[in-house]
């Protein structure tokens, strides 16, 4: 999946982030709604160009923001400056985040679409890694788009996968459909869900 993503920055073809593309309302009632958590350190696994990271940012989180893609963190550094908003944009593996330099502890991660792209070795090293820079009462936002019926990447993740990955260290709280798939993605992707977990 990185490498695809890879080109997909390269080429320009990022449908999944747009102009147009709002941040997910899931995202808004954890940051925002009645019962928001409070600001403190967050970590945008995968961050891509920037979005997520910069509405973290522009909400009084002190963020950073790692991914694989280059060219795609390139686009989020001047993204950032736009919209004026401090993010330590860092490029490196979302397995392996202590090789990127990166150091907790972090309150809250948001994973807007990592995970159901992994093996099961990835996963593995995910939850290692995101474990070993949390905080004790950290939180992480996860997207995920079920299992997929057509083969092609991502896989997809069902609850039990989700469960099964994180089951040592995180307890799931929630989970909220996600019902505003585009029509191109609703005949490979019979669910999609988001899951907020809370570390034991």
């Amino acid at each position: 999946m990185r490498f695809i993503y890879q080109v997909a920055y390269w080429i320009g073809f990022t449908p999944w982030d747009t102009p147009e593309t709002p941040v997910p309302p899931v995202l808004r009632e954890v940051i925002e709604g009645p019962r928001a958590i409070h600001s403190g350190r967050a970590l945008d696994l995968g961050c891509g160009m920037g979005r997520h990271a910069i509405y973290l940012a522009a909400n009084g989180w002190q963020v950073t923001g790692l991914d694989s893609a280059g060219r795609a963190l390139h686009t989020a550094r001047r993204r950032a400056e736009r919209a004026g908003v401090n993010i330590d944009f860092v490029h490196g593996d979302v397995t392996r985040i202590d090789k990127a330099g990166v150091s907790g502890p972090f309150d809250f991660f948001l994973d807007g679409g990592c995970f159901h792209g992994m093996s099961d070795d990835e996963r593995r090293r995910y939850n290692a890694s995101i474990t070993q820079v949390a905080a004790p009462d950290a939180e992480l936002l996860l997207f995920s788009f079920g299992p997929s019926t057509g083969g092609a990447p991502p896989r997809g993740a069902a609850r039990s996968d989700v469960e099964r990955c994180f089951s040592d260290s995180w307890n799931i709280i929630w989970t909220v459909t996600e019902r505003d798939l585009p029509d191109t993605l609703a005949g490979k992707y019979p669910s999609a869900d988001w899951y907020r977990l809370k570390r034991r």
